[in-house]
C-alpha cells in the first residue's frame, strides 16, 4: 500500500476516534471536552478533503490551514446556514476554552449536537465519495474506520459501557443524524 493510501486511513481513523469520542461525550452533558473533540474531528476530516481535492499533501496541513476550521470551509468553498456559522463559531473556541485561565467570564456552551452530526456527516460523506472502490473495499474488510460501516462491532466487549456492541444503534440514541451517512 502506498504512504498517502495509509495516510488517509490513520487521518480518517482518528477523525472518526474524535467525532465517536465528541458523541459520547456531548450525549452524556460533558460539553467542552465533547465540542473540542467535535471541533478535531471535523478539522481532521476537512483536512481529508482538501488533501482529497487540492492534493495537498498530509504532511503541509498544519503549515498551510493551522487549526482554522473556517480557513478550510472557505478552501472547500463550504458555506453553511447561518446556525452552521454559528456552530463553527463555537467549535474554534472550545479549542481556547480547553483551558479555563482563557475564560472570559462566564462562558456558555450548547448543546449542538444534531447540527454537529450533520455539518460532520455533510463533510464525511464528501471525502467518502471520493474514495475509490476498491480502497472502500479494503476499508470495510479491515474495519480500519468506524464509520465505514454500519455494521461495525466494538472489539473489546464493552456493551454494558456503551449499551451496544454495534456503532450503527450506538448513533441511534440522541437524533436520527445517523441515517444521512453514505456507506456504500
Amino acid at each position: 500500500m502506498d504512504s498517502e493510501k495509509l495516510k488517509l486511513r490513520k487521518w480518517l481513523m482518528m477523525a472518526d476516534f474524535e467525532y465517536l469520542s465528541a458523541r459520547l461525550l456531548l450525549t452524556h452533558s460533558v460539553y467542552i471536552t465533547g465540542l473540542s473533540s467535535a471541533a478535531r474531528a471535523l478539522e481532521l476530516y476537512l483536512k481529508v478533503l482538501v488533501h482529497q481535492k487540492k492534493k495537498v499533501p498530509f504532511d503541509q496541513m498544519f503549515k498551510e490551514y493551522g487549526h482554522s476550521i473556517n480557513k478550510l470551509l472557505k478552501e472547500l468553498n463550504i458555506n453553511l446556514d447561518s446556525t452552521g456559522d454559528k456552530v463553527v463559531k463555537d467549535l474554534n473556541e472550545s479549542y481556547k476554552n480547553r483551558y479555563p485561565d482563557n475564560w472570559k467570564g462566564d462562558v456558555k456552551w450548547r448543546f449542538w449536537l444534531h447540527e454537529i452530526d450533520k455539518i460532520i456527516c455533510l463533510v464525511h460523506n464528501d471525502v467518502w465519495i471520493l474514495i475509490d472502490e476498491s480502497e472502500k473495499i479494503e476499508i470495510k474488510k479491515q474495519n480500519v474506520l468506524f464509520l465505514a460501516s454500519t455494521n461495525f462491532n466494538f472489539p473489546f466487549g464493552h456493551e454494558q459501557e456503551f449499551g451496544s456492541m454495534e456503532l450503527a444503534a450506538l448513533f441511534k440514541r440522541g437524533n436520527n443524524s445517523w441515517w444521512n451517512f453514505i456507506f456504500n
